[in-house]
């Protein structure tokens, strides 16, 4: 009898294609090199900071009607003040914040999906501090950063970052979804990576994408 496959190996394997485009877009390469203009990533700040601050208003809402998205979705993973806090770090106004037209379509479709979809970019998120961590240790070295200073974004657990999201992969698989239901949260989880893609496409536009 086949095992059947979690909600967890289903969003990694059919995303896969599109984080891989994702890690290699220009500003992707160039961010983790170190090369990328503060300005700009001011301005990818800018825009995460809109999409958070939009979709954790709606997951705090679909908190308290679906008892499987409480328990997947908690404070600390919620990434609208570090956003801020990084933006004001690089001389950006979070007050000032204006979507580019690729974030005010995602924001869009966060703002249309009902609360189980919330889940699929809720997990595009989350999965991307794996990676992100990476970035951060980059750019410390980079830009001569101390401490938490301009990468509290990309880095919001420190040394905890393994257990962050061996914790939340659990709680995921420990829940029950109707196929039509994992339909959902995997369709948000790729229009995220879509999305993004073209936002990062459009604030950095001069450099030729791999």
């Amino acid at each position: 009898m086949t095992e059947a496959i979690t909600i967890t190996e289903r969003l990694k394997k059919e995303t896969w294609p599109l984080h891989q485009q994702a890690e290699h877009a220009a500003l992707e390469k160039d961010l983790v090199k170190g090369k990328l203009p503060k300005d700009v990533y001011s301005e990818q700040l800018a825009q995460r900071y809109l999409i958070h601050r939009t979709l954790e208003s709606k997951l705090r809402q679909a908190r308290t009607n679906d008892p499987r998205i409480a328990a997947v979705v908690h404070d600390y993973q919620f990434q609208e003040e570090r956003a801020a806090a990084d933006l004001r770090f690089y001389g950006g106004d979070p007050e000032l914040a204006a979507p580019c037209e690729a974030t005010g379509k995602l924001l869009e479709a966060i703002e249309s999906a009902d609360d189980l979809a919330l889940l699929g970019f809720h997990y595009v998120f989350e999965g991307s501090n794996n990676g992100a961590k990476y970035i951060a240790m980059a750019l410390r070295g980079a830009w001569r950063l101390e401490g938490e200073d301009g990468t509290r974004y990309l880095d919001p657990y420190g040394d905890e970052q393994r257990q962050k999201w061996s914790d939340y992969k659990s709680a995921m698989e420990q829940l029950e979804f109707t196929p039509e239901e994992g339909d959902k949260i995997v369709e948000a989880a790729k229009a995220t990576f879509l999305q993004i893609i073209d936002v990062e496409a459009e604030i950095y536009p001069e450099t030729v994408r791999a």
